[in-house]
């Protein structure tokens, strides 16, 4: 998955661009799915692994702790490197910057593939599969798919709550939101490296603190919902704060008041997102020992594809629906730039990405 993803991810950036115009379109598109395919393989693998790790209901939640710490820091220095880096030499996403990302991607993705096969070699054994008899798995059918997805209604549930709230948060950590966000609403696109680097410490607290006092003592459920009220309050301050407040105020030298708001009600939402997404991961391993008890079949391979396949045709819809919004307020041909002038629309835009339609999406969950 992950050489599927390197190759694809090299010719995205090298060869798309240089296609004649009237093919790049396409040629984007079956490169983007070939990737997807990659994509799609470690994604099966990270979920199903989550059964041989453990059973215990206790410690299975811990899975969120390392996987908040490694994701929030990965991303944030990507973020900071982009916004106070990289973007300050090419000042726009150029074939220039993309050169200088593209590699990071790479060998940041390679190191973590790396190490999470030498850490589930000792567990991959068919003693740690299912109940643990050395029987050989059924074959899979494609019929065992439709029981599993039509009768298992804890997949149907997780489905239902996990998608949309993946969709947000890809639409909210998308490259363009950041910019209208910060970059011409607040003023400053450089403001998202300080802000993410500030995230990194409580964000992981929070997953620590989530999963710790809430998760391996009541659940993940609660867990779960517990991360997106959290959401719905945090979105709705932090909307109100930009309506009334000053968001051309923000900044990290001076201290002020909407800069301190901010700063607490975004650490709260994007620490909530954070312990929603990785919950979820665990959450799948449950769902594999039900199918056990359900059917007596194991398949956490059949139910990690199952979810996996379901969240990302929701989740893909994420850039879409960013296209769409921007285009209608005129952004056709080109996207918003940090140095884009500030408009009315922008701003209206940018509050629906951000508040507006994750509010359904937790409202969903």
């Amino acid at each position: 998955g992950n050489i599927i993803m390197m190759i694809s991810t090299i010719a995205m950036y090298q060869i798309t661009h240089r296609v004649p115009q009237g093919s790049r379109l396409l040629v984007f598109i079956l490169i983007y799915m070939i990737y997807i395919i990659g994509y799609t393989f470690q994604c099966i693998v990270t979920k199903s692994a989550q059964t041989c790790l453990t059973s215990d209901p206790k410690h299975r939640p811990y899975f969120s702790i390392f996987d908040g710490i490694y994701t929030i820091s990965v991303f944030s220095v990507s973020h900071i490197l982009v916004s106070n880096v990289w973007i300050k030499e090419t000042v726009e996403f150029n074939v220039s910057f993309f050169s200088k990302l593209v590699p990071y991607v790479i060998i940041t993705s390679m190191i973590c593939t790396i190490l999470s096969m030498i850490a589930i070699w000792n567990r991959d054994r068919e003693e740690f599969f299912g109940l643990g008899n050395s029987n050989k798995n059924p074959k899979i059918k494609f019929k065992d798919y439709i029981d599993v997805l039509k009768n298992n209604k804890a997949i149907q549930m997780l489905v239902f709550a996990a998608a949309p709230n993946k969709l947000c948060a890809t639409m909210i950590d998308n490259s363009v939101v950041l910019v209208m966000l910060f970059g011409i609403i607040c003023g400053n696109y450089n403001n998202v490296g300080k802000m993410l680097s500030i995230l990194i410490i409580p964000n992981i607290l929070l997953v620590i603190l989530a999963v710790k006092g809430i998760a391996s003592r009541f659940g993940q459920k609660k867990t779960l919902l517990f991360s997106t009220y959290t959401c719905i309050i945090g979105s709705i301050l932090t909307f109100l704060l930009f309506l009334f407040g000053d968001p051309k105020s923000l900044n990290f030298s001076s201290i002020n008041t909407f800069t301190v708001c901010f700063v607490v009600l975004w650490i709260l939402i994007k620490g909530a997102i954070q312990i929603s997404n990785g919950i979820v991961i665990p959450m799948t391993a449950d769902i594999s020992d039900y199918e056990i008890y359900r059917s007596g079949r194991y398949v956490p391979g059949l139910i990690g594809t199952l979810f996996s396949s379901i969240d990302k045709v929701v989740s893909s819809f994420a850039t879409t629906i960013v296209g769409i919004a921007i285009s209608l307020i005129g952004f056709k041909t080109v996207q918003p730039q940090p140095d884009t002038p500030y408009t009315e629309s922008i701003f209206w835009v940018t509050m629906i990405l951000v508040f507006g339609l994750p509010m359904i999406a937790y409202i969903c969950t």
